[in-house]
């Protein structure tokens, strides 16, 4: 009946998940936990899914002590809305205890980042159990709880990367890099390149990046290296790496501007709006002639994604035009300046007193001392000769107070 079940849920093609649920239930009527558990399995995965179900047939195994129903038990009930996270580690401590070495790997996780208090001695308790058995995941996790203990304990987070490392575990190579690059005193800089290496040998392009970012701040610098491992990253579709070389090809004596802006326009095409904000540059103040409209339109897509310091440029490049745009740089000043952004409020500020026709002081006041609590000294000494020479009658103890606090934070 077991092997049916199987075979109707997944050998089958399509499957036949009504004619497996007919068998296993037989077969878990009769007392075989494997059947259970397969049905409890089979009833996550349905549509909709039938965790009640699930549970009984889970719980019916584990009691009988099937380790496999017991932890998939665990994460039935970790992950249910609002979690069991009592009857999860429960369960998951009864498969531990069997050997079972994913929910002894579980178990840590749970103590370690969803108790609350956590329970780290516990949590390394069990990293340590799964780790000894050979379970690469919990080495990794191990070292990252013993390099985060306060005391660290570097020594032993180094022996779990590295015991990860050698079996091939990426993540691991790139948290041994960075503990030899970064947290030993001093610093183990060819064993990082080493472990970095590997990682990105075997494609990992995060590693390919953070190697082009070691490579490039070696004394003496490597900069072919570097340049060769972000590019290997670019390729494969990084757009972090896309951005750092369209960065260091525009700084090259010459600018290497064609580079340049075919990495960033990658980057940009892929969301990157630093990218878009640094091609909007390239196009505007390094190309011969300047490209203003593919400028603007790159500045453009990066504030219509949120990106502050383009709102900024966009209301800069409107309000300089001939004639100005006054409303759309009114626009664009006014989002970043929402956004928290202090050279926009005080740009907005000398829009709305100096260039509005009429002016609107009382919007000008309100920016300026938007950014001047924000600590920004122009706004203060703007809104200090605003109050002094604008107002009817002027605010002379506004005046002084801004003038007060300008001069402080030039002290500072």
């Amino acid at each position: 009946m077991v092997n049916l079940g199987v075979l109707l849920s997944h050998l089958l093609d399509p499957p036949d998940p009504d004619g497996a649920r007919h068998w296993y239930t037989q077969a878990a009527n009769t007392g075989n936990t494997n059947a259970m558990n397969n049905l409890g399995t089979l009833l996550v995965g349905v549509d909709p899914p039938d965790p009640d179900g699930a549970r009984h047939w889970y719980t019916q195994a584990a009691n009988a002590g099937d380790t496999k129903s017991m932890y998939n038990l665990g994460n039935l009930l970790a992950g249910t809305d609002p979690p069991d996270l009592n009857g999860a580690r429960h369960w998951y401590t009864q498969a531990a205890n069997t050997g079972n070495t994913d929910a002894m790997y579980n178990l840590g996780i749970l103590l370690s980042h969803r108790s609350d208090p956590p329970d780290v001695d516990g949590a390394r308790h069990w990293y340590t159990q799964a780790a000894n058995t050979g379970h690469t995941d919990a080495m990794v996790i191990l070292g990252n709880l013993l390099a985060g203990m306060d005391p660290p304990d570097l020594d032993g987070a180094r022996h779990q990367y590295t015991q990860a490392a050698n079996t091939g575990n990426t993540d691991a190579m790139i948290n041994l890099g960075v503990l030899l690059s970064e947290r030993l005193h001093p610093p183990d800089l060819d064993g990082a390149r080493h472990w970095y290496t590997q990682a990105a040998n075997t494609g990992h392009t995060d590693a390919m990046v953070i190697l082009g970012n070691l490579l490039a701040g070696m004394d003496p610098p490597d900069p072919d290296g570097a340049r060769h491992w972000y590019t290997q990253a670019a390729n494969a579709g990084h757009t972090g790496a896309m951005f750092i070389l369209g960065n260091r090809l525009v700084v090259m004596n010459p600018p290497d501007t064609g580079g340049a802006r075919h990495w960033y326009t990658q980057a940009a095409n892929a969301g990157n709006t630093d990218a878009m904000v640094n091609l909007g540059l390239l196009l505007s103040q390094l190309m011969d002639p300047p490209d203003l409209d593919g400028a603007r339109h790159w500045y453009t897509q990066a504030a219509n994604a949120g990106h502050t310091g383009a709102m900024f440029i966009l209301g800069n490049r409107l309000v300089v035009m001939n004639p100005p745009d006054t409303g759309g740089a009114r626009h664009w000043y006014t989002q970043a300046a929402n956004a928290g952004n202090t050279d926009a409020m005080v740009n907005l500020g000398v829009l709305l007193s100096q260039l509005m026709d009429p002016p609107d002081l009382d919007g000008a006041r309100h920016w300026y001392t938007q950014a001047a609590n924000a600590g920004n000294t122009d706004a203060m000494a703007n809104l200090a000769i605003l109050l002094e020479t604008r107002l009817d009658p002027p605010y002379l103890d506004g005046t002084r107070h801004g003038y007060t606090q300008g001069h402080k934070k030039e002290e500072e």
